[in-house]
């Protein structure tokens, strides 16, 4: 339980290109708070995921809408919620909607994309 995650939390950083992984291993140790009813442990550990996540993301290592992110940010908005901050938790999950309404247009981007040179390859036939 806690304890191999905790360990895990302190090798991780011996080894570079494991900041993801690393930030998993917080987040898990939130989750295992959050079911110890320990929302303050939990959002130490989330603040601690995010953090790793935003400096892999401004070094252009994730992108904008990584589902990572989103994930951090709802897990945060259930902490705070659990911890008694509303607005806070408002905030977070709307973080969260922004992220994954990037990577859905995204997404739909790329589809059109493809149609579009689908159908530019069948006009030049």
């Amino acid at each position: 339980g806690w304890e191999a995650l905790e360990m895990a939390i302190h090798l991780f950083p011996l080894v570079s290109g494991n900041e993801v992984q690393l930030a998993e291993a917080h987040e898990r140790l939130a989750d295992a708070a959050l079911l110890n009813e320990q929302p303050h442990r939990a959002l130490e550990e989330l603040h601690k995921a995010r953090a790793l996540l935003h400096a892999l993301r401004d070094r252009k290592v994730l992108p904008h809408d990584d589902r990572h992110l989103a994930d951090v940010d709802f897990s945060l908005g259930i902490a705070q919620l659990q911890a008694g901050d509303a607005a806070a938790a408002a905030a977070h999950y709307r973080q969260a909607v922004r992220i994954l309404t990037l990577r859905q247009a995204k997404l739909q981007r790329q589809l059109v994309d493809a149609q579009i040179e689908k159908l530019s390859a069948e006009v030049h036939v």
